[in-house]
């Protein structure tokens, strides 16, 4: 069975080999932030995930207290800290595991803030729990447009 194609003519072809693309797939709606939300929406979801942070920092803060001596040491570097961890035992493991764990969630709100802060949309990572609702409505029109472009070039390749 012949699958029909619709090729290119070849200027089209040459056209777009010679267009440059800003590194991305040309068909994936771009991740530039005013394109989704307004200044109003922006401010909204920075403080919501400012307030998310600082709680995070606190449980980090209460996690760092119990874990005492055994959690990452200031300016130690990663070779020292997992032969250290390593000669941890199970519990004294999961004590220090624990400000690891609340670091990486804080890293990953702080990441969110600063693609906010430079003008795009944020990835959230699926280790978080779900984002505040001012972001929930950003990354959700961004979503609609990624499902409209692929399915536009879903469609035009039938």
């Amino acid at each position: 069975m012949a699958i029909n194609r619709n090729w290119p003519t070849r200027e089209a072809w040459a056209k777009e080999r010679r267009t440059p693309h800003d590194g991305g797939h040309p068909y994936i709606p771009s991740r530039e932030l005013s394109l989704y939300a307004s200044p109003e929406e922006i401010a909204a979801a920075i403080a919501a995930l400012r307030m998310i942070w600082s709680e995070y920092g606190r449980h980090m803060k209460i996690a760092s207290r119990e874990a005492g001596p055994l959690a990452r040491w200031p300016r130690e570097n990663s070779y020292a800290y997992d032969n250290r961890f390593l000669a941890m035992s199970e519990t004294e493991r999961e004590l220090a595991h624990r400000v690891d764990r609340w670091r990486d969630k804080r890293q990953a709100v702080k990441l969110a803030i600063k693609a906010l802060r430079e003008g795009f949309v944020p990835e959230w990572s699926v280790l978080l729990p779900p984002p505040p609702s001012p972001l929930v409505a950003i990354i959700g029109r961004y979503d609609d447009a990624v499902r409209e472009a692929v399915d536009a070039v879903t469609n035009a390749a039938r």
